[in-house]
């Protein structure tokens, strides 16, 4: 039998989606025909992009549709669970080499859903110090926290360019995201520290089962990660 993927989500959660999808092909012993990221919907301009095949390879036929189906893939800690003890996750391939540069970045969102409040980000800056990387959507809200705090310099330079920046990173700090989330899958050993839901003030709060999830890859496939 043979099945098509379903995925929908800005960058980091096109990626998951996609690795939900080989997880429920493999389990269920189902070929796969096609992917399709779907674009449908009242969402925001990053979920109307075709991430996915810009960052590693999909041996599958791909199209872009105005569709709303999904793996909805942050309601499923078992799913990740899952994929962190299984091979999946080895055999992607990324179509850019791995770069080092050392750098502790705190990621920033902004734009798309405030998370973390600049106070929170204020406070992360300081614990991380004067030779931190600020990346994100928000060049607004980054020069902003540079200004707050009198030290950090924006390297941000745009979406492909900062998810990469990310894997080849030697720290990562951040409020809940899964741009950094899925980055790390190519460096598990990485040192990441990611702002628990208690300890983020923004306008947006992310439901229970997302942390859960992040959790699941925390204690089962990330080496080096704590929540802050």
């Amino acid at each position: 039998m043979s099945m098509d993927i379903f995925i929908r989500g800005a960058l980091g959660t096109q990626l998951f989606e996609y690795l939900c999808g080989l997880h429920t092909a493999q389990t269920t012993n189902n070929n796969i025909d096609k992917i399709i990221i779907g674009t449908g919907g009242k969402v925001v301009a990053p979920v109307k992009i075709n991430w996915l095949s810009q960052i590693i390879e999909v041996p599958y036929t791909l199209e872009v549709k105005p569709s709303t189906a999904k793996q909805d893939v942050w309601k499923k800690p078992n799913v990740f669970e899952a994929l962190a003890q299984s091979n999946i996750i080895q055999k992607i391939k990324l179509k850019r080499p791995i770069v080092k540069n050392n750098f502790k970045i705190l990621h920033v969102r902004g734009l798309d859903r405030s998370i973390a409040s600049i106070g929170d980000y204020v406070e992360l800056v300081h614990a991380i110090g004067p030779d931190v990387k600020l990346i994100g959507d928000d060049n607004v809200l980054i020069d902003k926290i540079i200004h707050t705090t009198g030290i950090g310099e924006n390297v941000s330079k745009g979406v492909i360019d900062d998810w990469h920046l990310c894997i080849g990173a030697k720290e990562i700090y951040c409020a809940f995201t899964n741009f950094t989330l899925s980055a790390m899958l190519f460096d598990k050993n990485k040192k990441i520290k990611m702002l628990s839901k208690q300890n983020s003030h923004g306008t947006v709060v992310i439901h229970d089962p997302a942390y859960k999830c992040v959790d699941a890859m925390f204690n089962h496939y990330y080496t080096n990660a704590s929540w802050m």
